[in-house]
């Protein structure tokens, strides 16, 4: 396990490039412990913190600072207290969730107060087609118009599908008292090819684009959600090149003075920075470095209007 680090990435004087400067290395076993197997960072209460899960669910919280210290431990009892393939929050109708997922199927979102408490969850779980929910890898929220949906995929058959969320009324009948009061819909759902991943979501000129990489069927792809979710998604970009693609284990987006980058990374510390072109049909290498070697998360995020990159 690599020591957790950090670095600040900044705008160079030079056109297409960036700076990048280590800023911070942790010293000791804390404050960010061995074990946490999902970490990103989301606003709570007008304030940056850093979320990471252990493997049955214990969150821990850290408020995120711009200089040392970097990341002081909040206190929480908050804990998903089951296992899930997927967590990521989630803003619905001005309110923060968390989103777990279990790829036997279930969807459960959490509604998380600003004081790091959870309440009981809303869950979906929709075993039988048309809009079956068993099997995803991804599971990503994304805002369309204002309105939230879920694109949702499946390595292993090739399956996608999108759903909409919405708040309704009344909570669902016989749910616990304080269930947050929401609907899962499907939408749209097609078939890919298997085994895509490496999937980087990102925004530009309010559209939503993905990034993402084949390796059984080697191609490199970005594509574009279409302004009508039901519609679903259309290639931009397809067999697309880029450093390394077939040997990547880890692939970032991060938005920088509102534009699109990709961060790739490998296992030996090679991490590159590339700028999406406006037509998302290529990119622009940034930055080329060695980051700390080993690292099995990579987590982008602004605070203060400047940009990190948490390795851990």
């Amino acid at each position: 396990m690599p020591k957790p680090t950090l670095y600040r990435i900044s705008r160079a004087r030079k056109v297409n490039e960036l700076n990048v400067e280590q800023v911070w290395t942790q010293s000791g076993k804390d404050p960010l412990q061995t074990g946490y197997v999902h970490v990103f960072a989301t606003r709570i209460a007008g304030r940056q913190h850093l979320l990471a899960l252990k493997v049955r669910g214990a969150l821990s919280a850290f408020r995120i600072d711009s200089r040392d210290p970097w990341f002081t431990k909040a206190p929480t009892t908050a804990n998903l207290k089951a296992e899930s393939d997927v967590v990521t929050p989630l803003m619905q109708a001005g309110s923060l969730y968390l989103l777990a997922y279990n790829a036997s199927g279930t969807m459960s979102l959490y509604p998380l107060s600003t004081k790091l408490e959870l309440g009981p969850p809303f869950t979906f779980d929709h075993p039988l087609p048309p809009g079956a929910s068993t099997g995803f890898t991804v599971v990503q929220p994304i805002i369309v118009r204002n309105l939230v949906y879920l694109l949702c995929y499946a390595a292993a058959t090739g399956d996608v599908k999108t759903y909409a969320l919405s708040s309704t009324a009344t909570a669902p009948p016989g749910t616990r008292a304080g269930t947050p009061a929401l609907l899962v819909q499907p939408l749209w759902e097609h078939n890919w090819a298997p085994e895509w991943k490496h999937f980087a979501f990102f925004e530009l000129g309010d559209e939503n684009f993905f990034f993402k990489i084949n390796t059984k069927f080697p191609t490199v792809n970005i594509d574009h959600v279409l302004d009508e979710p039901a519609r679903g998604t259309v290639e931009v970009g397809s067999h697309l090149m880029i450093d390394d693609a077939f040997e990547l284990d880890i692939v970032r987006s991060l938005t920088l003075n509102s534009y699109p980058y990709l961060i790739t990374y490998k296992k030996d510390g090679t991490t590159r920075i590339y700028q999406i072109r406006g037509d998302c049909r290529g990119w622009e290498q940034q930055v080329s470095l060695k980051a700390v070697a080993g690292a099995t998360q990579i987590v982008p995020y602004v605070a203060h209007n400047v940009c990190y990159l948490l390795f851990y």
